[in-house]
């Protein structure tokens, strides 16, 4: 083999060497920055993810503060009617002991109206109940849904 030829192949040994260790370097660079994305895109999602949790969270607890107030609103108003209830059924007592010392057939008529109204309000009063609760809990729904 000529000197020439050993020096040629020596070079071209030498250069190919340096260009894989150069490509091999570019490629590394390459894939860390590839990787450096890649992790930054999961970031930005994790941070949304967690910044939708906390938003759906408040709207949750929000909607369940609003059902508490409104429960407590249908509380009051279902002690109110029993008030009324009450005091109307005292009225009807009153007219029955009046009734008592006229007319027999008064008092068998204000007797049936009172055992009618008493049976009306406790109806009247659970149906109100149910029908306050069921819109409730319908906001609540609406209320908790995501937006």
């Amino acid at each position: 083999m000529s000197p020439q030829l050993i020096i040629a192949l020596a070079i071209g040994a030498a250069s190919a060497t340096t260009g894989f260790g150069t490509a091999w370097k570019i490629q590394s660079l390459r894939a860390d920055s590839l990787e450096k994305t890649h992790v930054e895109q999961t970031l930005r999602a994790t941070e949304l993810a967690a910044q939708n949790a906390a938003r759906l969270s408040k709207q949750i607890i929000d909607a369940q503060n609003d059902a508490a107030l409104r429960e407590r609103g249908l509380r009051a108003d279902a002690a109110s009617s029993r008030v009324s209830a009450v005091s109307l059924s005292h009225v009807a007592a009153e007219a029955l002991r009046r009734a008592d010392t006229t007319h027999n057939a008064c008092r068998d008529v204000a007797n049936t109206q009172n055992d009618i109204l008493n049976q009306c309000v406790g109806k009247y009063r659970a149906v109100a109940e149910d029908a306050d609760r069921a819109i409730s809990d319908r906001q609540t729904l609406i209320d908790s849904w995501p937006k």
